[in-house]
């Protein structure tokens, strides 16, 4: 239950006149929640590192080298996660990556079991309420799949609503400051 921070990097990309947001979906593997959705890339900070050190969380999870000057600082979110077997207080640090061009994921088995697309605003849609389901498609070898994937908010890892909310604005801010379609 102590508080500690994390780094947490959402990864966005602009398709024609859409935005897309990517998720995770934890490996079955992981010891929390597995097998449910979560940001694109994150991690808890270790004793004693920066939150420069936490980019190295896009790497072990996604295979992708993203420099820290590459990453956007959204906001610093506190967050609490309270399970009856887990007390999770968070300074979530919330950064966000634009993709700019094709990406290859490359993850191991025991952190990330696939990597899904979803547009923004039917993924803001889920956040506040006004969808039950959304449609996502997984990301592999490269390519997006022709299939789609029902994603219920209930399938995220638990974090309060607020965050969703807070993140949501945020990247809403970043789109709407560069005079982009959403």
């Amino acid at each position: 239950g102590d508080w500690h921070e994390t780094f947490q990097c959402w990864f966005i990309e602009q398709m024609e006149n859409t935005y897309y947001i990517y998720v995770q979906k934890r490996s079955v593997n992981k010891k929390d929640y597995p097998s449910m959705y979560d940001i694109t890339a994150a991690g808890h900070l270790l004793v004693g590192e920066t939150v420069e050190d936490g980019v190295r969380e896009i790497k072990e999870e996604l295979g992708i080298d993203v420099s820290m000057d590459e990453l956007t600082l959204l906001q610093a979110i506190p967050n609490n996660i309270t399970l009856p077997d887990l007390i999770d207080n968070e300074i979530s640090l919330v950064y966000l990556y634009e993709v700019k061009k094709p990406i290859r994921f490359s993850f191991l088995d025991e952190e990330v079991e696939a990597v899904m697309r979803v547009k923004l605003r039917d993924f803001e849609k889920l956040v506040y309420g006004e969808v039950n389901q959304i449609f996502c498609q997984k990301h592999e070898d490269g390519e997006i799949n022709d299939g789609y994937i029902t994603l219920l908010m209930s399938q995220m890892v638990p974090y309060e609503m607020n965050y969703f909310k807070k993140v949501m604005n945020k990247i809403n801010e970043y789109v709407n400051d560069k005079g982009r379609c959403v």
